[in-house]
């Protein structure tokens, strides 16, 4: 395949609105995030998410790990990180590439619209968990 397919190829995956969000969400980030959140974040079915995943990741650009019914998602390597960041440089030029760990969110300061939520899912899911325990 010659560099010009290749481009085309990646550029297919990462061109999709909710593709483009679901790696978005993972900048910066050392831990995976669960298939479903990424499916919420990316304001998508489950089964839609789970489309777009095996995508990017038969693409090379993500990696996922089963663990017990869960899929956990990743940026594949830091090179996928710094062509997502550098894209995001020409999309709105008002941001400056200052390195992953520095991102600019492509949203108004902040996070992501759903990221509180999800937070505020994770944190009663952890409570209830430890009621549970009986450790509250």
């Amino acid at each position: 395949m010659n560099a010009g397919a290749e481009l085309a190829e990646i550029a297919f995956c990462i061109g999709d609105p909710s593709r483009a969000s679901m790696l978005w969400s993972l900048m910066g980030r050392k831990k995976a995030r669960p298939a479903s959140e990424l499916a919420m974040l990316a304001n998508v079915s489950p089964q839609t998410a789970s489309n777009h995943l095996k995508t990017l990741v038969n693409a090379r650009l993500l990696k996922v790990s089963p663990m017990g019914r869960n899929k956990f998602c990743r940026l594949s390597d830091a090179s996928v990180a710094a062509a997502l960041e550098s894209l995001m440089v020409v999309a709105r030029p008002e941001i400056k590439a200052g390195g992953i760990a520095e991102r600019t969110a492509p949203w108004p300061k902040g996070a992501h619209p759903k990221e509180a939520a999800v937070e505020e899912k994770r944190v009663a899911t952890t409570d209830l968990w430890f009621k549970s325990l009986g450790r509250t």
